[in-house]
């Protein structure tokens, strides 16, 4: 593990901290908080937990982790701070808010079965109307059903439930808050309906009628809003990584990012939400009232390119705007060979971000628009053309 502290000659400033976990590190960045200039970072990767089901991941070693990485700041005058994580992540906590199972990511498959049970119940043009979303594999609401179906006893000791970010906000608060959550990670659920601003009372009964759901789903705030405190600073309510991409990159309606890791996820910038029973297209809220129309593809490294290009093209033939900047995000010896080829195909010059930080600065702005009341005036990150 490497980090690097922070300056003590910045300690006069007011910072904004963002925090980014992943399935392999934990980064901070950290932020002037009017000017938004770079204070420092701190990274920690991380390894497997042995024991673990693929798409498992323990919630105390992220715990752990983001401790580690918070003892190694040197800036005492922290105004707020903002976790980010994936968009779709379930920690069941038990009393006391105790995590009583490892979490579940969108890489854990075990709930394919439990889709197809869903649409079977409910129509897939409904799920889509609502909810954003048909269900798969990766969605809060498929693990759901295969939690309640599979670990009947954990499934009856759960008092909460919470996004592995929001487990990871909640800690770092002085006192214990009460769960919430934004519109992009509620959305991310398949629980949420956007539409309604409400969960959606008909898949919560199908996947337990007889549970009292009030109290056990986070409450869904604005992106702005604080859910605690720690010390002197403010702790936002945090969001997920697609919002914090938007944030960095300073992108805007008509835009579309690609992103590389775990899985492939090409998304638009939209303002209004898009129908799609197939299931191709999930239209995700975005945190500040729009939506993130995606498509989301396997990691395949010899068919990416040609993937990306589809995705695309999905995207554009259902009207989803794709008029403005292609960004192309993660790692260097993933992202050029797609990068050239969509500009080839595309006929634009591309957008290449290769910093590994990207989605904590998004977090760190998140975090320094909460003091301001309003996203801060920063640069958006650099990038590189192809």
């Amino acid at each position: 593990m490497a980090g690097r502290a922070v300056s003590r000659s910045v300690a006069r400033m007011v910072a904004a901290v963002g925090i980014a976990v992943s399935p392999t590190s934990t980064v901070i960045d950290i932020r002037d908080m009017k000017k938004g200039r770079g204070l420092g970072t701190v990274t920690l990767g991380r390894s497997r937990t042995d024991g673990l089901a693929h798409g498992e991941a323990s919630t105390q070693q992220w715990l752990a982790d983001l401790h580690e990485a918070l003892s190694r700041l040197d800036v005492p005058e922290i105004g707020a701070v903002s976790v980010v994580g994936p968009l779709h992540s379930l920690v069941a906590l038990g009393p006391g808010a105790g995590a009583l199972r490892p979490a579940l990511l969108a890489e854990d498959r075990r709930s394919e079965p439990d889709a197809g049970w869903c649409t079977k119940h409910i129509p897939a043009l409904d799920w889509s109307t609502s909810v954003g979303s048909v269900p798969s594999s990766a969605l809060t609401v498929t693990k759901l059903s295969w939690l309640h179906r599979s670990e009947p006893e954990t499934w009856g000791r759960i008092d909460c439930l919470s996004s592995l970010h929001g487990v990871l906000a909640a800690a770092l608060c002085d006192d214990t808050p009460e769960f919430a959550t934004d519109r992009l990670t509620a959305s991310g659920t398949g629980l949420w309906s956007a539409g309604q601003e409400a969960y959606d009372q008909r898949v919560l009964s199908l996947i337990d009628a007889e549970r009292s759901w009030p109290g056990v789903l986070a409450r869904v705030v604005g992106p702005f809003d604080v859910i605690g405190s720690r010390g002197d600073a403010k702790v936002v309510v945090g969001t997920s990584e697609p919002t914090a991409l938007v944030a960095a990159l300073g992108a805007e309606r008509g835009d579309v990012i690609v992103t590389i890791g775990e899985r492939v996820s090409v998304f638009g910038i939209a303002t209004r939400a898009f129908v799609d029973e197939s299931g191709t297209i999930s239209s995700f809220a975005s945190a500040d009232g729009g939506y993130l129309p995606t498509v989301v593809l396997p990691i395949d490294l010899d068919e990416t390119s040609v993937g990306v290009l589809a995705a695309i093209r999905t995207l554009r033939n259902a009207t989803v705007p794709t008029g403005g900047r292609l960004f192309v995000c993660g790692p260097q010896h993933s992202v050029i060979d797609v990068a050239l080829r969509c500009s080839r195909s595309e006929g634009t010059r591309v957008q290449v971000c290769t910093d590994d930080s990207v989605v904590a600065i998004g977090a760190a702005r998140q975090a320094a628009a909460a003091l301001l009341g309003g996203w801060p005036t920063w640069q958006p990150i650099v990038t590189e053309r192809a």
